[in-house]
């Protein structure tokens, strides 16, 4: 199982490029000169800096994670901070989504951005 699971990993980097990444930095406003890599297994994850708050910007391939499922994890997450547990907030995109989405080779990759806690 774990060759399957290495290949799977080999198949969602191969279909990450630069551009991808941009267009990400794009559709949440983001000054790319405050994106750190943070790494990731299944999914590409960045820290940033934003009006003076930390954010987790998320980019992972339609191969792991459908767009329900990336949907129900974010309104999870808002649901817990609204009942006033101290957990971060999804935050939408310039354009208002909860999860954006860029086609890419074998299916897409979605982003989401979290407000990071301190």
């Amino acid at each position: 199982m774990k060759e399957g699971i290495e290949k799977m990993i080999r198949e969602i980097e191969e279909q990450f490029t630069e551009e991808i990444l941009t267009e990400a930095i794009k559709r949440y406003d983001i000054n790319k000169d405050t994106v750190r890599s943070l790494g990731g297994y299944e999914s590409f994850v960045y820290e940033y800096q934003k009006n003076n708050a930390f954010f987790i910007l998320k980019i992972s391939h339609t191969i792991r994670r459908s767009r329900n499922n990336i949907r129900g994890e974010l309104e999870f997450l808002n649901y817990l901070s609204n009942t006033g547990l101290a957990v971060s907030n999804a935050v939408p995109s310039t354009w208002g989504n909860m999860v954006e989405e860029i086609a890419a080779e074998n299916g897409s990759l979605r982003f989401l951005e979290i407000l990071k806690l301190e």
